[in-house]
């Protein structure tokens, strides 16, 4: 558990900073920039996924095959990785090629008309978001294959590093040069190389020492394909579940309107901040269990870490849902803008809430080699999920394309816990349920709930933080009180930091 506790720190606070400065920087370029400009930089992260999950699984793999010559055979590293980024380099040279071609052709007409940007800039603005993701493809497959050997904290020391300055660079150039889309992205352009050079190299010098000469192994990608075709599966299926309600909202809204949508996406997609880093640290240890076949550590490390997971994000997704509009208020600073948000942020986070607790049972799934399980579960949602997110859209707006992503996840986490546990033979999934993961939710809802009818809602943006925090503070203490692998980790903790701190302990 004390390395579980590192990897899930090292990873929360670089996650955890790169997602707080770009919260920092959020108001600034909204209003330097504009909201339609705004809205097209929101769709850089998506841009971003569709890109990444073409290359067919190897990310996912990478990071599982590190892990497991890791804890079995270190001296195979070398050979493995240069074998998986070979194919993923080649992959990535034709898709990122056509990306860029469609970006220069077709991608403008996909979105509403602007009214205060120029065709010009506009064309030039998605153009450079292709570019970028095109420059961020190498990144999945290096950034798994640390996290693979557990070099959580070099990882995130990188992402914290080029969050700051891809954003305080930006506010400069934004300063200096002017607020246009080819300013802004370009530097992000910029930024995207360079970390993933900073990345390549980190990792060649990180692999174990190869116990044979470096060549690339087909029976490698032998070995490996099964689980890497469903992986690459996953990864589609999985980006257009996430993804369905931005795309459709680009289409559907106006690009005003879609920049309201992007924000209200931040706040309540923001739990990813707290389920990252927990899903980071727990999947390679899973892997190298599941390669050694310790069952009884499987199990006893999916119940610690399911209760960490439900501890970390329960409070602050029933703050959002119950405090939306403070939530916005307080980041912004614009009522009128926090009223368009607020509703649209509080079902995200619901459905944020039950992705982040699925991602245990899906790890498990990973780790045990068993892909096929998600594979099939996203093929069945989204056939769901798309034709929802335009029917809703088209009849509610904004509203009914956000209600799609809380729907999707409620059918997934119903349906995919009982049978991730039947086939992984972890444990009765209704134990698991009521027992490591929903009374954390319960608790937290109710303190939040308390909270905001006791002294909301909040007139004033220092009334909105000041509710938000006591909230938090108040989530937080009763998810504690129901989580108690999670109450005895803290109180372990407490008790060793006293006792380092007691006047006239040995040093």
């Amino acid at each position: 558990m004390a390395r579980l506790r590192f990897d899930v720190l090292a990873n929360l606070l670089g996650q955890g900073w790169a997602v707080l400065i770009s919260l920092i920087f959020v108001p600034f370029f909204v209003r330097e920039l504009g909201l339609e400009r705004y809205a097209v930089i929101a769709l850089l992260p998506v841009a971003v996924v569709l890109l990444q999950v073409l290359d067919l699984g190897l990310s996912t793999t990478a990071n599982r095959e590190m892990a497991r010559a890791a804890a079995t055979a270190p001296g195979s590293a070398r050979t493995t990785l240069f074998t998986l980024l070979v194919v993923h380099l080649g992959l990535g040279a034709v898709v990122c090629a056509v990306a860029i071609l469609a970006a220069a052709t077709v991608g403008p007409a996909w979105l509403a008309q602007p009214r205060d940007i120029a065709p010009a800039e506009l064309a030039r603005g998605v153009l450079l978001l292709a570019v970028i993701a095109s420059l961020v493809w190498p990144m999945t497959l290096l950034q798994n294959s640390l996290m693979g050997l557990g070099l959580q904290a070099r990882v995130n020391a990188l992402v914290a590093v080029h969050a700051t300055v891809a954003n305080v660079g930006a506010a400069l150039m934004i300063g200096h040069i002017g607020a246009s889309l080819p300013v802004f992205l370009g530097w992000f352009a910029v930024c995207a190389a360079l970390q993933t050079a900073a990345a390549a190299l980190l990792l060649w010098r990180s692999l174990p020492h190869a116990s044979e000469p470096v060549r690339f192994a087909r029976a490698t990608l032998w070995r490996v394909w099964r689980f890497s075709g469903a992986a690459a599966g996953i990864g589609i299926t999985g980006a257009l579940l996430t993804y369905a309600d931005r795309l459709v909202a680009s289409r559907l809204l106006t690009l005003e309107q879609f920049g309201y949508y992007g924000l209200a996406t931040t706040i309540g997609r923001s739990l990813y901040l707290l389920i990252a880093p927990v899903f980071s640290a727990v999947f390679p240890r899973l892997s190298g269990l599941a390669a050694a076949r310790d069952t009884a550590l499987i199990a006893t490390l999916y119940s610690s870490s399911s209760q960490l997971m439900a501890f970390a994000i329960a409070a602050p997704a029933a703050v959002i849902f119950w405090m939306s509009f403070e939530a916005a208020f307080a980041w912004l600073g614009d009522a009128q803008a926090a009223a368009q948000i607020a509703p649209l942020a509080a079902m995200l986070a619901l459905g944020s809430a039950l992705n982040g607790a699925m991602n245990l049972p899906y790890a498990l799934q990973l780790a045990n080699g068993l892909a096929y399980i998600g594979l099939r579960l996203n093929l069945l949602l989204v056939a769901v999920a798309l034709p929802s997110a335009w029917v809703l859209g088209s009849a509610y707006g904004a509203v009914g394309v956000a209600s799609t992503w809380l729907v999707i996840n409620a059918v997934y986490f119903v349906v995919g816990v009982p049978v991730t546990h039947r086939v992984t033979r972890i444990g009765r999934p209704v134990r698991w349920a009521f027992g490591d993961m929903l009374p954390a939710f319960a608790a937290a809802g109710a303190g939040a709930g308390l909270c905001h009818l006791a002294f909301g809602p909040a007139s004033t943006r220092a009334g909105a933080l000041a509710l938000l925090t006591v909230a938090l503070a108040v989530g937080y203490a009763c998810a504690l009180a129901v989580t108690p692998s999670v109450r005895i980790e803290m109180l372990a903790l407490a008790r060793r930091g006293w006792q380092s701190l007691r006047p006239g302990r040995e040093r």
